[in-house]
């Protein structure tokens, strides 16, 4: 079954996560869908196709009056997997969110709902993330004996600063839409009605640009903050890895075998 939907929104690659049953969470599957829809723009890029940046946008899941973007990883899914492919699994989407910040494009994240643990981490690896009203981010990886296994603490450090950092990994603590704007977590909030004209005024302010001199502006801000990254990532994976699997994990992970 197929959990992702590629098209192109003008010059536009549009990746849309449609799994209502799971709350768009990500498990194994839609982590290999993204990897190969990854695989595929980045050959259509270097074969220098028009391609002016990539969309990511998820269907909304109302749950108890609430709007789900991405619920994070997929416990029932990963509860049945062991240490080694779990470090395959967030290796994935670690690597993915890697690579989205070295597309040489502009990577717009569309956040209408909540973005949930590794949800929230995915978002993060856009350049820019446009969100609404019941847009929330919360990084709860603890509360599942977990971490932040795709990039997450770095890039939050980075985008936030360290002490904004620890607040939002160490307590759980869920941001509201103007929360997120004032922090820079988000780039810009609009109201449901007015997001798919807030959208498109980005696209053609975006399309406008010099594809060139946008690629260099784009290097010049990830360079500064990446000069062992991989090193940082690895580092980050690992310690991740190592967790899998502990009690307070299997005990959360119990629940929905």
């Amino acid at each position: 079954m197929k959990y992702l939907e590629t098209s192109l929104r003008d010059t536009f690659m549009v990746w849309h996560i449609s799994r209502p049953e799971r709350l768009n969470a990500l498990g194994t599957t839609l982590a290999e869908e993204l990897a190969e829809s990854l695989r595929s723009l980045k050959q259509k890029i270097g074969k220098s196709q028009n391609i002016a940046g990539l969309i990511i946008s998820a269907e909304p899941c109302i749950r108890k009056s609430k709007a789900i973007w991405i619920a994070g990883g997929d416990l029932k899914e990963l509860s049945k997997i062991d240490r080694n492919d779990a470090k395959k699994y967030s290796r994935t989407l670690s690597q993915l969110c890697y690579e989205l910040e070295r597309l040489p494009i502009p990577v717009i994240a569309i956040i209408d709902g909540a973005a949930i643990g590794g949800g929230a981490e995915l978002a993060l690896a856009a350049d820019i993330r446009i969100g609404t009203e019941r847009t929330t981010f919360n990084f709860k990886q603890l509360e599942i004996g977990l971490t932040t296994g795709y990039g997450g603490a770095k890039r939050l450090c980075h985008l936030i600063g360290r002490s904004n950092a620890q607040k939002l990994l160490f307590t759980s603590y869920q941001l509201t839409a103007k929360q997120a704007v004032d922090i820079g977590v988000l780039t810009e909030q609009c109201s449901i009605d007015s997001l798919d004209q807030t959208v498109n005024k980005s696209l053609k302010y975006l399309s406008s640009l010099t594809p060139n001199a946008f690629a260099t502006q784009k290097k010049m801000l990830w360079a500064p903050y990446h000069l062992n990254e991989f090193q940082e990532y690895e580092a980050e994976l690992e310690e991740f890895t190592k967790l899998w699997g502990n009690p307070d994990h299997q005990a959360t992970l119990s629940k929905y075998k």
